[in-house]
């Protein structure tokens, strides 16, 4: 599976779980300003960052905004890590 067919499947499970998920195609570096931007508009609590060099591995990092911390997971264990970074707040 490629890399966008990766995300997009991603974020249709993420939904399926009841999380609220919005995906965001950084093509080129200038936009992260608005991508930021984006997110905080948003009130986003965790941000999933999918490379294409981790997205081949199945991995992905996971940022929580929080208390600023990430780390790296396999994409099949984001959703219940998610439930539980969550249930914290």
């Amino acid at each position: 599976m490629n890399f966008r067919l990766k995300a997009f499947d991603l974020v249709k499970r993420l939904r399926d779980a009841n999380f609220k998920a919005d995906i965001l195609m950084k093509e080129k570096q200038h936009r992260l300003m608005y991508t930021r931007k984006y997110l905080l508009e948003q009130s986003s609590r965790i941000i999933i960052c999918l490379e294409e060099k981790q997205m081949k591995r199945d991995i992905a990092i996971v940022k929580d905004l929080n208390n600023n911390t990430s780390i790296a997971m396999p994409l099949n264990s984001i959703i219940p890590a998610l439930n539980g970074m969550l249930n914290k707040y």
